[in-house]
């Protein structure tokens, strides 16, 4: 209710090879070549499905499928919860239902809350698996499944679940040698590093087969954005990622939900030290804590995020969110407020939610929506997200004018632009075969990021490849590196670029200015400054 529609338009970026996959039996990207521009393959298999089976709008399936997931961890948490202490189960769900960041990406279409989905699914299953008393097969096939999904989900899934299994394996090894004067424990122990060891051969076969069919079906190893991004470990990429938690601790960037995580982080912490002698811990708790740790430290190598609300914490904040009521019960003084006390720590988790809308690109389920142009042929999704409503209107305009130089213009229109979510999506949707992008940031096509001629730098949102660095290098990137010639170009902040724009042989045939959103607690304005011009001549 109070978020509706939230996240940016990278969603789209997904939804398209669903799409293509749904209707043409490919994955392809918006050019119709076989590049991988979705982070999440997980994501694009499941709305390919979905959308197969039931006809449904990929948009409406997109949206749908993030509030289904974000629904289906509250299940899995309290799954989770119940292995590790029965009397904080429920307490341990509604945490995770009202916190802000959960809450927040459970309503965005992208693949967040399926993440976080799936790495509750791989701790409760491989748990299953390692603490049945007799060997099952239904277990074991519960844990391949949850496996797969979980290595598809996004792109670094695969390196967390290697160091999962290695930091489980390696605690496992040590409580074996704390116990080894009780001989019924150690049996106990050595059926599970056996198991363990069951999952982690099953693991390495299903994380080898998606590098190969990756590399025979896209020619490459890894998800086209990640080789946009990634610049590899270094020191600024780690002093960055430690930037970006850090800002998740700060009232005044993260509200009430900074007290939340510092909660939880103190919390997790606490029950770590009560349980450092390793005498009581159990598997789901060594799951749990060992993927907590290396899901950190992936978020401080890579080097944080730059969209709102803590999006690189969703895939593991459910689980640190289990260890407060937990810590609470290792306190003899407090337990017997112990209702009270999670009352008021959930009325904290709703206050962050409630600050959220603040910072939220969706507009509340009840608010009234107007725009001075034509929305009425998109969904209530985006008609309630700030980002999509600033598109709605550029891509409006971008239709007239393919549709004005199409007569003019032999073979597909080309376009340049660093907006590639969901403007193309709608364009290559309708003119597909007739429309050719290239797209400055390297998200989802590889002619820049393939052009070993020009090393431009990554960040967080892809290739740092301003419009004025493009010009400069056009014709390389024509002559040797088979760029097109843009006859359209489109984009974000037209007052840098306008002159440079002008001067290179385009006009600027249309430019839209900001405007504001009413929100739940105030009116925001919606930087929305987007342009589209057409090359001189056509």
């Amino acid at each position: 209710m109070f978020f509706s529609s939230t996240g940016r338009d990278d969603s789209y970026i997904t939804y398209w090879p669903a799409y293509t996959l749904s209707n043409f039996g490919e994955i392809i990207n918006y050019n119709g070549d076989r590049v991988e521009q979705s982070s999440s393959l997980s994501q694009t298999l499941f709305l390919a499905l979905a959308n197969k089976t039931s006809g449904l709008d990929m948009v409406l399936l997109g949206k749908l499928s993030s509030i289904v997931f974000g629904i289906a961890c509250l299940i899995v948490v309290y799954r989770l919860a119940l292995k590790i202490n029965k009397k904080i189960a429920l307490t341990a769900a509604f945490l995770a239902g009202t916190s802000q960041f959960l809450v927040y990406w459970s309503f965005s279409g992208m693949e967040t809350t399926m993440t976080a989905f799936a790495g509750l699914l791989i701790i409760v299953t491989y748990a299953n698996f390692l603490i049945k008393k007799n060997f099952s097969f239904m277990s074991l096939a519960n844990a391949c499944m949850a496996t797969i999904l979980f290595i598809l989900v996004r792109p670094e899934e695969p390196i967390v679940l290697a160091f999962l299994t290695i930091g489980t394996f390696m605690l496992l090894l040590a409580k074996r040698r704390i116990k080894r004067g009780e001989p019924e424990e150690r049996e106990y122990l050595n059926r599970q590093l056996s198991r363990l060891s069951i999952l982690a051969g099953l693991s390495l076969s299903a994380i080898g087969a998606l590098f190969l069919f990756r590399h025979w079906y896209f020619d490459s190893w890894f998800p086209q954005p990640v080789y946009a991004k990634s610049s590899g470990l270094s020191l600024a990429s780690i002093k960055g990622g430690i930037l970006y938690l850090g800002d998740l601790f700060m009232i005044q960037k993260a509200g009430p939900s900074a007290l939340l995580l510092l909660l939880a982080t103190a919390a997790f912490f606490f029950t770590l030290w009560k349980n450092r002698r390793m005498e009581k811990v159990t598997t789901p708790v060594i799951l749990a804590a060992i993927y907590v740790f290396v899901y950190t430290a992936f978020v401080v190598f890579s080097g944080g995020d730059w969209m709102e609300s803590g999006r690189l914490v969703v895939p593991f904040l459910p689980v640190v969110l289990i260890f407060i009521p937990l810590a609470v019960t290792y306190l003899p003084n407090i337990r017997k407020f112990f209702n009270p006390v999670m009352l008021t720590i959930l009325l904290l988790a709703f206050s962050g939610t409630v600050y959220c809308m603040k910072i939220s690109t969706g507009s509340p389920a009840w608010s009234r929506v107007t725009a001075d142009f034509d929305i009425s042929e998109y969904h209530w999704f985006e008609r309630h997200n700030g980002q999509n409503l600033r598109d709605i209107n550029i891509l409006n305009n971008l239709k007239r004018a393919i549709a004005d130089v199409a007569p003019r213009k032999d073979g597909p229109i080309n376009l340049f632009s660093g907006e590639m979510g969901m403007v193309p999506y709608y364009i290559a949707k309708e003119n597909y075969g007739k429309v050719k992008f290239l797209d400055r940031m390297g998200l989802t096509e590889r002619t820049i990021t393939g052009c070993n001629l020009l090393k431009p730098k990554k960040y967080r949102l892809g290739l740092n490849f301003p419009i004025d660095e493009y010009f400069d290098n056009k014709v390389i990137l024509e002559e040797e590196c088979g760029a097109i010639d843009p006859d359209i170009i489109y984009g974000l902040g037209i007052e840098k670029k306008g002159e440079t724009i002008n001067q290179n042989g385009y006009m600027v045939a249309y430019v839209q200015g900001s405007y504001t959103i009413s929100g739940f607690l105030d009116e925001r304005s919606v930087n929305s400054e987007e342009f589209v011009a057409i090359k001189k001549g056509l």
